[in-house]
């Protein structure tokens, strides 16, 4: 899943190229959608009297959607997220986002994907019978697009996982999920093909996505998250990403290595060192408009609770302008100053709050809600 991966080894073809600019599909603002199912054709001869039917072609690998949506539907969940975004210098609007998500466990883990959940202030979680329930992030990796997230239930239904290595160009694959938040609790069903497997993506500059699987089912906003099913009912990808402009072209993450990932987050064993602060650039205009001695920095807007941020004592509105010796000009270099750290680092953030410079010493946690 990270960018060191390989590509799927094995005798199917793959491709690497990279394809770009793509769209990260997880906030929606729009209505329309909708389901298809290929049942075969009925064609008139020349003679009025005489009728041919056309059978639809007895493929080995052909997929019943009625009988997948038995299997795997009921796992499927709608997401709903409220969150904080940052609108210039010490200003943020409140916000909501949609995506998709499915149940690996009748204990109330589910699967989605990080950019679908992650900054959330709250989450609310829509089961296929309309109940709604809060969830809580467990772990996120954003650098692989991958969180997972808990309801306070059990007894619920659990999607079969496939082996998603298995899968050719040419198997028929189905995507559900909450499309462009038309109705949560009753979902858009699309069918296609795989495309193409081992995809590389750059995701507008911020992390790079291997080992994709290509799809022409129609992914929209709203599937993020969402399960990629085999004809078998097994999910073997995690929707993803789109293209900007192109047409039946969609992506999911392979199910297997994002499942070993989603046992490391379960288990709270990843090793990415955590700050738990959400910052925005500071800008020129910032910088002029509140007459500040500065150059650059990234201004906080947010300090998760019981972060190592919040238990240093950074606040909202600090702006952050070096981390150990190294200047932090933007956003970005708040994230990259802490990159290559290990949980437990003690580091030293300079910081500017109300007009003051002042110096916090902070433990890096555990990087299990990336927000940085």
């Amino acid at each position: 899943m990270s960018s060191g991966q390989g590509e799927q080894s094995g005798t199917k073809k793959s491709s690497t190229r990279r394809l770009v600019p793509f769209v990260i599909v997880a906030l929606i603002a729009g209505l329309i959608g909708g389901a298809l199912a290929l049942v075969g054709d009925r064609l008139l001869s020349d003679d009025t009297k005489q009728e041919t039917v056309v059978a639809a072609p007895n493929l080995e690998q052909g997929v019943n959607v009625g009988s997948v949506l038995d299997i795997v539907e009921p796992a499927v969940v709608s997401i709903k997220t409220s969150m904080l975004t940052p609108a210039g210098f010490r200003q943020a609007f409140p916000s909501e986002g949609a995506g998709s998500g499915f149940i690996i466990s009748d204990d109330g883990y589910i699967v989605t994907n990080s950019h679908v959940v992650r900054g959330s202030t709250d989450i609310e979680v829509t089961f296929t019978d309309g109940t709604t329930r809060p969830g809580q992030i467990v772990g996120i990796s954003a650098d692989d697009d991958v969180a997972l997230v808990k309801v306070d239930a059990t007894g619920l239904p659990v999607a079969p996982i496939g082996n998603s290595s298995a899968l050719n160009v040419g198997d028929d694959v189905v995507a559900i999920g909450n499309a462009l938040d038309l109705d949560p609790g009753h979902l858009t069903v699309t069918r296609g093909i795989v495309s193409a497997t081992g995809r590389t993506l750059e995701a507008q500059g911020e992390i790079e996505l291997t080992d994709l699987i290509q799809t022409d089912a129609a992914i929209n906003p709203g599937n993020s998250g969402g399960p990629l099913v085999n004809s078998k009912g097994e999910v073997v990808g995690i929707n993803t990403a789109i293209i900007n402009g192109a047409q039946n072209v969609g992506f999911a993450l392979s199910v297997t290595p994002a499942m070993k990932l989603v046992e490391e987050l379960k288990a709270g064993t990843p090793d990415r060192a955590y700050l738990g602060v959400r910052t925005s650039t500071l800008s020129p205009q910032d910088i002029e408009a509140n007459n500040l001695d500065l150059e650059s920095g990234a201004y906080i807007v947010t300090v998760e609770e019981g972060s190592a941020a919040a238990d240093a004592g950074l606040k909202e509105g600090d702006i952050i302008v070096a981390i150990d010796g190294q200047d932090v000009a933007d956003a970005e270099g708040v994230g990259a100053a802490i990159a290559d750290l290990e949980p437990g680092s003690r580091i030293d953030v300079d910081i500017v709050r109300d007009g003051e410079a002042e110096q916090v010493t902070v433990v890096l946690g555990v990087r299990n809600d990336v927000i940085l």
